[in-house]
């Protein structure tokens, strides 16, 4: 092969002088800066590597929306959405805001809120928009009901007594929990024990929890006992009232 390289220099406006010219089989060519083409390569690379772990996140929080359990229908909840139809409203939505912003203080305090009011309200589009918040700033979060739960935990039984611990663990070790539809089961010591064990483990972890009911303040404290009232609203828990009309009406 009869190929001759010719040392004559080429100028690239941004890095100077560079040798260039070549010919091979009485053809001359003339090649690109050697630099630019590192640069090239080097920005080519980092694109790629930028694309990737885009990508790798997106999958993460995409599993951990999955593993938070929200209903479907909350997927997309935003606290944006929230309309403002009274004063109580946007002071409960600029609430909720707060609590996003302030989360790492409320975690390290283990600072609860409650959102208490008739259906329709806005509740669990709140407390999903909050899990959803919390996550895309890396925290680990999980919704469930109230039924759900013990359900979910009574299927372990006759199973060994590790089953149930690790169901019950399901519930204690996101950052988050947010129990849906307190007040609806059927009161039986098992399910006051086993929830009063889940708030007292999160309780002493400084694991914050959201409670959501149709109740009243008072009827909520009744059904889940004074004991588990004083968690939820120690150093600073506070409870959101959702008064207004329904806004499925």
């Amino acid at each position: 092969m009869n190929e001759k390289r010719d040392q004559d220099n080429q100028i690239c406006v941004k890095h100077g002088p560079y040798s260039a010219q070549y010919s091979f089989a009485d053809r001359v060519f003339f090649g690109s800066c050697p630099k630019c083409r590192e640069e090239s390569e080097r920005i080519k690379r980092a694109e790629e590597s930028i694309a990737w772990h885009s990508k790798r996140k997106e999958i993460e929080r995409s599993l951990a929306v999955k593993n938070s359990r929200i209903p479907e229908r909350y997927r997309g909840a935003t606290l944006e959405q929230i309309k403002e139809v009274c004063s109580e409203a946007g002071a409960n939505k600029q609430a909720a805001q707060k609590y996003v912003e302030e989360f790492s203080a409320n975690l390290e305090d283990g600072r609860c809120l409650i959102l208490s009011g008739g259906v329709g309200t806005g509740k669990t589009h709140t407390a999903c928009a909050i899990i959803l918040a919390l996550i895309d700033l890396g925290y680990r979060a999980r919704y469930t009901r109230f039924p759900s739960m013990m359900r979910e935990i009574k299927a372990t039984y006759g199973e060994d007594q590790g089953s149930e611990a690790k169901a019950i663990s399901e519930f204690t070790w996101p950052h988050l929990l947010v129990v849906d539809e307190i007040g609806i089961g059927y009161g039986t010591p098992y399910e006051e024990n086993t929830f009063s064990d889940i708030m007292a483990e999160r309780y002493d972890a400084l694991k914050p929890t959201i409670l959501i009911s149709n109740l009243s303040f008072e009827a909520i404290e009744r059904s889940i006992g004074d004991r588990n009232m004083s968690r939820m609203v120690d150093r600073g828990g506070a409870i959101l009232s959702y008064t207004w009309e329904s806004y499925r009406s």
